[in-house]
């Protein structure tokens, strides 16, 4: 096993449809690798929820901030089961 295949088996979270990965106003703390599957980024714009994005396998997404800087700026969520 490579390097790089060892670290995903390490860190990889595999997500039934539905998960949300964090929400819009948590602190940014990680980045993701989409492996498998797809990722819907949305954001609430009043009492609507808009979708910006849906990210595919290969992509990588995610905030990191500071701990005393920014949160999250949309949610992330998974439209059908992936791995990241």
């Amino acid at each position: 096993m490579s390097a790089e295949e060892a670290l995903f088996q390490r860190f990889a979270q595999n997500c039934v449809k539905g998960t949300v990965l964090f929400r819009e106003g948590e602190p940014g703390r990680d980045v993701y690798v989409l492996q498998s599957g797809k990722i819907s980024i949305t954001k609430k714009v009043g009492d609507r929820e808009i979708l910006l994005a849906t990210l595919n396998a290969g992509e990588f997404f995610g905030e990191l901030a500071p701990p005393s800087s920014r949160t999250q700026s949309c949610w992330r969520s998974t439209p059908r089961p992936s791995r990241t």
